[in-house]
């Protein structure tokens, strides 16, 4: 009985961890919660590249020593999104004794902490390098003509988040022009779509809370149908606005040297008090149909689909 009493002893000193494996709370002032607090700030703000403020809490830290060489620290942080919202994240660090230095091995958003405006983790449209939301990403609120001067870069882009109530439009040249595609929710991959993987170099954002219609039911006005670059009509290759397109806001007597082509157009746009005719043969000569609106499909029409050669175009501003 003896015997059997001192092996339960020794199995029991032996599965108790040591004091310096317990863990236990995190001195606010010792150099390890220090170094740690510092380099989780400048990790949260890598990690989050829109957090406004960053908040790195010691109170409810904990720390544990494993070896004579490291030490642990895991706790939860904060930080400010643009929207003026808060979100929670878990973060870990390694203090190494001998050299005083530390390693933030994660930091992630914390379990359970859903993102209330849908898509990305910030509010607004999010692009990816990576298909399915992954790798180098950044967050747009506002209009941004040119890709190259920020982190997520020009022709990098192969997914897409798009928040609540926002929308986008992907121009593959600068400053809005070329073609685009238009999206209004996520798209984890971007080949195959009018702009495709690796293409995007300038974006247009709108975030409006409501999404594409109104609160009375009222038809919902395009906010980019003013906007400078794109404020005419538009030719499109594929019906429903797809494909190849080109906005005109003056007479086009021949249609051959442009971006469109001649005979290519199949569907068209028009913004807000412009109108315009397509005609058949050049220098506005054969057959015409008279627009005021958009036409998805220009097929059975005057001028038909794939047959416009010029056009002329009014816009009363």
């Amino acid at each position: 009985m003896l015997r059997l009493a001192g092996l339960i002893l020794l199995v029991l000193a032996i599965a108790q961890p040591s004091a310096a494996q317990r863990k236990h709370k995190v001195d606010p002032e010792s150099a390890s919660s220090r170094a740690c607090w510092r380099s989780v700030q400048d990790k949260a703000r890598q990690e989050f590249p829109n957090a406004q403020q960053v908040h790195v809490s010691l109170e409810t830290a904990l720390e544990w020593q494993e070896n004579e060489v490291e030490t642990f620290i895991t706790g939860q942080g904060r930080f400010e999104r643009r929207s003026g919202n808060w979100r929670d994240f878990e973060y870990r660090c390694i203090y190494y004794l001998r050299t005083s230095t530390v390693t933030v091995t994660d930091v992630e958003m914390a379990a359970g902490d859903s993102d209330m405006d849908g898509g990305s983790g910030d509010f607004g449209v999010t692009l990816y390098r990576d298909p399915g939301f992954r790798g180098v990403s950044e967050t747009f609120t506002d209009d941004k003509s040119d890709l190259r001067s920020v982190r997520i870069g020009d022709d990098q882009t192969t997914s897409v988040r798009v928040s609540r109530g926002c929308r986008a439009r992907l121009y593959q040249d600068l400053n809005f022009r070329g073609a685009y595609t238009e999206i209004s929710s996520d798209v984890g991959d971007l080949r195959g779509s009018r702009v495709g993987d690796d293409t995007v170099t300038s974006i247009r954002v709108r975030c409006d809370g409501q999404g594409w219609g109104s609160e009375s039911g009222d038809p919902p006005q395009d906010e980019w149908e003013d906007d400078p670059f794109n404020y005419g009509v538009t030719l499109f290759r594929d019906p429903d606005f797809r494909g190849t397109s080109q906005t005109f806001s003056s007479d086009i007597p021949d249609l051959r040297g442009s971006r469109i082509g001649d005979d290519q157009a199949t569907s068209v746009k028009i913004s807000r008090g412009c109108r315009a005719r397509l005609y058949r043969d050049l220098n506005y000569g054969g057959a015409y149909t008279e627009v005021t609106s958009d036409i998805a499909n220009l097929r059975n029409l005057g001028a038909g689909d794939d047959s416009v050669t010029s056009l002329q175009v009014r816009c009363e501003r």
